[in-house]
């Protein structure tokens, strides 16, 4: 039998994520869970407690180590019978606590307790509290890992399926709106990226899998915001948030900067975004100046396969470039994001010709007939 000992324990994980050995109990995974009404159940039940149980730091004599965040089964049951109106004898209380087990969504400091019942004096922990900066690990999951570029396609089209239709005048999504309704994701498919491996991924299917999933954390992410209140800092939020993908968590600019703009450092940053010995270094892709078109809030809601890779990232920035490009008076009016991200495209002269493969033929001849100045003026379409 397994010790459940998690943090620290794991070398080389970014997330603090136990594998499948490490809640094994008995080499028995979680497979039968139970039934539809049960599921239903315990995801009514998580969130009765989740945030209103008290946790603490509980120390382990036979190891002389403390474990943070952790609970008491008595307080669960506590909470359970308060929150449910019920005594500690009725068999619903007790079920409901054993359901939280069974499914994954908390498990025991010690390898002497069951993985399936509730022990009123066992410590135990919830999966989401190992790594607060994932916004999928409300459970853990196992079982047969799905293809990553077909599970990204379809967590994005379960967010577009509504998000689309919630848009503001300025072509931004209404992340108020989408925040009350709580209908803009399906979280169940967000859990199954823990389950996967991008190793055996070719370059391209990488580019459509981050660029899939960073559109739709993005969505996730603002939605999020417009809990905070006006005055505090948003910055640190939508720098650590993310998703748990394989054992490593993917932040918003992790996947901007560190995979899709190949490990370059930030605006205003001198250093690369994942250093020599962070892992997630092995998935970085090879660097497409016209990928960042296409991650703009709501430039394009179909998702992005290898059959329509190219179609789509010329789509993106050729809308992108012929609405905030144009020629007045011999200077050449273009978006600071070309400035902001020069180091993407070289010297201002390959910029240009960069940026002339999207331009129409009439402009294209007004910049090779006479000289021309740059300046980098923002654009109210987008001005991101």
């Amino acid at each position: 039998m397994t010790d459940v000992l998690i943090e620290k324990e794991i070398p080389k994980l970014k997330v603090n994520r136990p594998n499948v050995a490490i809640l094994s109990v008995s080499n028995v995974l979680f497979g039968d869970r139970g039934s539809s009404d049960d599921e239903k159940m315990v995801k009514e039940t998580y969130q009765l407690v989740f945030k209103d149980l008290k946790r603490g730091t509980h120390n382990k004599l036979t190891t002389k180590r403390s474990y943070t965040n952790c609970f008491e089964g008595s307080d669960l049951i506590d909470i359970l019978c308060l929150k449910l109106k019920k005594s500690k004898k009725d068999p619903e209380v007790h079920h409901r606590a054993c359901l939280l087990l069974t499914f994954g969504y908390m498990f025991p400091i010690s390898k002497d307790l069951s993985m399936f019942k509730l022990d009123e004096g066992g410590i135990y922990k919830f999966y989401a509290d190992l790594d607060n900066n994932s916004l999928n690990l409300t459970r853990f999951v196992t079982g047969k890992a799905p293809n990553p570029v077909q599970l990204s396609v379809e967590i994005f089209e379960s967010c577009m399926e509504f998000s689309k239709t919630r848009r503001l005048a300025d072509g931004n999504y209404d992340y108020v709106t989408l925040n009350h309704q709580k209908k803009f994701l399906n979280f169940d498919l967000l859990l199954e990226l823990q389950k996967i491996s991008l190793d055996k991924l070719k370059n391209e299917e990488k580019v459509c899998f981050f660029i899939n999933i960073y559109r739709v954390l993005y969505i996730h992410v603002n939605v999020l915001i417009t809990n905070f209140p006006p005055s505090e800092s948003k910055e640190e939020f939508t720098e650590t948030k993310g998703y748990c993908i394989g054992a490593h968590n993917y932040s918003i600019s992790d996947i901007q900067h560190g995979i899709l703009r190949a490990n370059k450092p930030a605006p205003l940053s001198s250093n690369e975004r994942f250093d020599i010995n962070d892992p997630r270094r092995a998935h970085v892709v090879n660097l497409d100046p016209r990928i960042f078109a296409i991650l703009i809030p709501g430039m394009e809601e179909e998702p992005i396969l290898p059959d329509n890779i190219e179609l789509m990232l010329h789509k993106s920035c050729q809308k992108f470039i012929t609405s905030t490009t144009t020629l007045e008076n011999n200077k050449l009016i273009l978006s600071p994001h070309f400035k902001k991200y020069d180091s993407d495209y070289g010297p201002e002269g390959q910029l240009i010709l960069f940026i002339k493969k999207f331009l129409p033929e009439d402009m294209i001849h007004q910049l090779e007939a006479s000289k021309h100045t740059v300046e980098y003026v923002p654009n109210r379409m987008f001005n991101f």
